[in-house]
């Protein structure tokens, strides 16, 4: 696993337990081993981190979504779970 992808896994996890607002660097950095400077290079901002933390989420919410349709699952969670989708766009 690459240093990037190691923080943003970290991250994700980060907020997942306590939060978007107790997403911090430097415990990022202790639990990846990735110096600090090295996270605010990649993710100038905490912002920044947290909206790619996002947007992943969001792919892997996308791809759920219509691999669950062409499984066939129930068609009314595809019918709630599409709009959020194309909200999104």
């Amino acid at each position: 696993m690459d240093i990037r992808e190691a923080i943003i896994q970290e991250a994700e996890a980060v907020i997942l337990r306590t939060g978007f607002y107790d997403l911090h660097y430097k415990e990022i950095s202790e639990r990846t081993g990735v110096l600090p400077s090295e996270i605010h290079y990649l993710f100038p901002s905490k912002y920044d981190l947290g909206c790619t933390v996002i947007q992943r989420a969001r792919i892997s919410f996308k791809e759920w979504t219509y691999y669950s349709r062409s499984k066939r699952e129930d068609g009314r969670l595809f019918c709630i779970l599409s709009g959020y989708v194309i909200g999104w766009r």
